[in-house]
């Protein structure tokens, strides 16, 4: 635990290569002082969210570890839709959430969805096989209680149609299982 923090700190001027303007201390008006330490809690808050990205890309370059299978147990969509690319703000979409079972931070998540096959297939008898595509990294929280994976479908489902998800798997030694009682309807968006 000390190297990698060791390791972490080590790297932290490079996370910071650009630093932002000086402050100069306020002189004894209270309002002042509080912006500062606002300000400050802020620099801090920002910090530690570098360092949380720079320790998880650190984690998801490295095979020692690694999952080599994840197993999604439950499916659900998206709240909201989802900006697909973040800088430009466009391209919105439903996405579904997928919940896996394996936990061992971020970093292990992210290096997986990199590394396996991203192609799934949702089918349903009758109806055309709907291709999806598994986002690299997802969506968690520091201790994992949540995580979920993202999943891009190509066109709507059916609605009032179960689809079963199935993943192409074509990526050697990286296999993605699907619980049986996995199912995904089409969603209903905006209630």
């Amino acid at each position: 635990m000390l190297n990698r923090w060791a390791s972490l700190f080590a790297l932290l001027p490079l996370a910071c290569a650009a630093p932002g303007p000086a402050r100069t201390a306020p002189e004894g008006d209270p309002s002042s002082l509080r912006s500062e330490v606002i300000a400050l809690r802020d620099d801090v808050s920002r910090l530690i969210n570098r360092v949380g990205h720079l320790e998880s890309e650190i984690v998801a370059s490295r095979e020692d570890g690694e999952f080599r299978r994840m197993t999604i147990d439950r499916v659900e969509w998206s709240e909201v839709p989802f900006t697909l690319e973040q800088r430009t703000n466009i391209a919105k979409e439903w996405v579904l959430l997928c919940h896996v079972e394996e936990w061992d931070g971020f970093g292990r998540m992210k290096r997986f969805t990199r590394t396996a096959d991203p192609v799934f297939y949702l089918e349903a008898d009758g109806h055309p096989r709907v291709e999806a595509r598994m986002g690299q990294g997802g969506i968690s929280s520091d201790d994992g209680s949540t995580r979920y994976t993202i999943l891009h479908a190509s066109w709507s489902l059916t609605p009032g149609v179960e689809y079963t998800l199935r993943p192409r798997n074509e990526a050697d030694g990286y296999n993605w299982v699907v619980k049986e009682a996995v199912l995904v309807s089409a969603a209903e968006k905006g209630s």
